[in-house]
């Protein structure tokens, strides 16, 4: 806590202000229990006191003068005077409490020192207070102060150090300072090296703070942390909000408005003076987690902020190397890693030392010199060997007697290598039966297993594992009792703030035999599970729109392995399928009406164009009649002619001979069958004939 303030207050020391307020009231704690100093900017509103506050405020506040750093140097000492359990400061409304009286040991001298009413007789920073008040304490004998039981631990288990764990961070001192070097003279920076090897702690224990504490030519850049993760430009948004100084509205929307919302948004957001360093964590989680679309999007934007002219943006990304060919290979990515990496190498044997001794040494811990090289001869050319490392010395201290860390407690131990897998099956041993099923449930989303590199840890939120078909009591229980014993790290959501859970450090998923089986078991089956979660996720993320739900062959595909896999589901992910199910059958439903439709047009079709068949033939046999009975009468009218100009022929023996041969001719056309014009057009020729000739005949 004291660690946290003093690093805050000297921060804004640097930025030109003070505090002036220091009290147990405005010291507050977010939902990461990271501890927050609140009121700031009243510090000119000096005869303001309240009551409770009035016992911590250094005596130069109280007469209405502008105080300096000073002033929070005092009420950081009232402050760490209270929670070292001396007596408290005075907090009745009358005078400011007397000058405190320092008896004799070290840690009440230096708690005088900067408790005295003469700001200039006090530390010069509140870190240097702070340091000073650790080492009184760790030298302090049992008469004067109680010893802490357990000794505080300065080992981290499988979890990367801290930007609060700078005071136990030893043996990198060349690789911070070659960061340092390279931050200064390029605007990104991607230290690269295997996994296990330290990055994000040489990053954030290391090199951040040293930036912290450099001459004061320049100001230290403000810090802001983030994850790639799934979403990149969220997480984005979550870190600057962390660091802001003025909050945009809609910063999501200016980050991805163009490939510049980076640099305008920082430029809006930072003080006028001050530079923005954004460390990236894990940035191989864009190849692995991240869709290729966000991807390059978020890449153009990293591209922009290290290159714009007028960007006040430098970038620390961390890296595995087995994923360098990923940025190296992309086009936006390609040159700012090649010309910008650091290599993270394994640690020789001297800073394997100081990285054991001197943590210890601060935490008032010896360590036998055969243990120093024992662990070194061990995880000196392990790959992956620090967390291991860590790892054993964190269970040597919580499990030894707080003086001495020894060598023959460490081969009890099984050694550094097997200290993570034997601690694990011996918890995992110790659990119910239904925690057991709940814990591997757990464990199989906590990783994310790949074709040809090494698996990669997976953050999940709490929500997701509640969501599981176990007994959440028994689930929690045993995910805490993990954390215990830091084989599992716990942190909020940066966009939805909610509790996340991972596995401590990838060395777990190599070091602990009962996890790989479980892994292996089930690799094809967590390969299609990602990518049925993912799916979940964007159809929930899209507001249960119909039209990412499952269809078709992918649908049968998951349908098929969620009858075969041996893992459960969440109930989100049920319901994703089970939505996916009820549209098939929905869409099936459609498909049979429809279909039932077309048959029914189709038999209606049919028979009208039957009946239109029938009426047709019908009205081809009436016409057939029809014309049968014309023909039938013209026949008759021909034979009645042919009856009448036979009987006609006689009387015209004598006529001329034209005429008889034009009555012949119109004989031969009735017998033959000829038209009723042609009929009528020769006999009636003939009888004109026949008329013309019957006077010269009577003559």
């Amino acid at each position: 806590l004291l660690d946290d303030l003093a690093d805050a207050l000297d921060e804004l020391h640097r930025s030109g202000s003070v505090h002036g307020r220091i009290a147990p009231g405005n010291v507050l704690f977010d939902s990461r229990d990271r501890p927050m100093l609140t009121d700031l900017g009243r510090a000119g509103t000096w005869g303001v006191i309240d009551d409770a506050g009035r016992a911590f405020r250094a005596p130069e506040t109280m007469d209405l003068r502008v105080p300096g750093p000073a002033a929070d140097v005092y009420g950081l000492a009232s402050l760490a005077q209270r929670l070292v359990g001396r007596t408290a400061p005075a907090s009745s409304a009358g005078d400011h409490s007397p000058a405190f009286e320092p008896s004799g040991s070290a840690v009440e001298v230096c708690l005088g020192r900067s408790l005295s009413d003469r700001p200039s007789e006090r530390h010069v920073s509140c870190t240097e207070f702070v340091a000073e008040l650790r080492a009184a304490l760790v030298e302090a004998t049992p008469t004067s102060i109680a010893r802490p039981t357990p000794p505080r631990n300065p080992f981290k288990g499988l979890r990367a150090f801290q930007q609060s764990d700078a005071q136990d961070f030893f043996g990198r001192d060349d690789v911070i300072d070659e960061v340092v070097v390279h931050l200064t003279r390029s605007r990104f920076v991607a230290v690269v090296g295997p996994s296990g090897v330290g990055k994000s702690s040489l990053v954030k224990a290391g090199v951040i703070p040293r930036l912290r504490t450099q001459d004061g030519r320049h100001p230290a850049p403000i810090v802001a942390e983030m994850f790639p993760g799934a979403f990149p430009f969220d997480e984005l948004a979550a870190a600057l909000l962390s660091v802001a100084v003025h909050r945009p509205e809609r910063l999501l929307n200016d980050l991805t408005i163009s490939d510049r919302g980076f640099v305008d948004a920082a430029e809006t957001m930072l003080p006028d003076d001050r530079e923005l360093l954004l460390v990236i964590d894990q940035f191989e989680e864009l190849f692995s987690l991240c869709a290729p679309d966000e991807r390059d999007q978020f890449t153009a934007a990293v591209r922009r902020a290290v290159t714009a002219p007028d960007s006040r943006v430098r970038i620390l990304a961390t890296l595995r190397a087995d994923h360098y060919d990923r940025p190296l290979s992309h086009p936006a990515l390609g040159e700012l890693f090649e010309d910008s990496p650091v290599a993270v190498r394994t640690p020789t044997r001297h800073d394997l030392r100081a990285a054991i001794v001197r943590p210890a040494r601060n935490a008032g811990v010896g360590v036998d010199d055969l243990l120093v090289d024992a662990l070194s001869d061990e995880v000196a050319d392990e790959p992956g060997g620090l967390p291991l490392l860590q790892f054993a010395l964190t269970v040597l201290v919580a499990d030894g007697d707080g003086r001495t860390l020894t060598l023959d407690a460490y081969r009890d131990l099984g050694g550094a290598v097997g200290a993570v897998g034997d601690r694990a099956e011996e918890l995992f041993a110790g659990l119910s039966a239904p925690a057991r099923i709940a814990l591997r449930e757990a464990f199989l989303r906590l990783v994310t297993v790949r074709t040809g590199t090494g698996d990669l840890r997976r953050r999940v939120r709490r929500t997701e594992l509640a969501e599981l078909p176990v007994v959440e009591r028994e689930l929690s229980d045993a995910i805490a009792l993990f954390g215990a014993h830091r084989l599992l790290s716990f942190d909020r959501d940066p966009v939805a703030g909610t509790p996340t859970v991972e596995v401590a450090h990838e060395a777990l998923l190599t070091s602990w035999p009962r996890l790989q089986g479980w892994i292996e078991g089930q690799r094809e089956s967590l390969i299609v599970h990602r990518s049925l979660a993912s799916a979940g996720d964007d159809w929930t993320a899209a507001g249960d729109d119909p039209s990412y739900l499952l269809s078709g062959s992918r649908l049968e595909h998951f349908e098929r392995w969620e009858r075969d896999a041996s893992m459960a589901l969440t109930t989100r992910e049920q319901q994703y399928l089970e939505a996916s199910r009820e549209q098939r059958a929905r869409l099936d439903a459609d498909r049979r009406r429809s279909e039932r439709r077309s048959r029914r047009l189709l038999v209606g079709v049919s028979v009208l164009a039957l009946l239109a068949l029938i009426a047709g033939g019908l009205a081809i046999v009436q016409a057939l009649r029809a014309s049968s009975e014309t023909e039938a009468a013209r026949l008759s009218r021909s034979d009645a002619e042919t009856r009448r100009l036979a009987l006609q022929a006689p009387q015209l023996v004598d006529s001329a001979r034209s005429v008889a041969l034009l009555l012949a001719v119109g004989l031969v056309a009735a017998a033959c069958g000829d038209s009723d014009d042609e009929e009528s057009s020769v006999t009636t020729e003939a009888s004109a004939s026949a008329s013309a000739s019957e006077p010269a005949e009577t003559t």
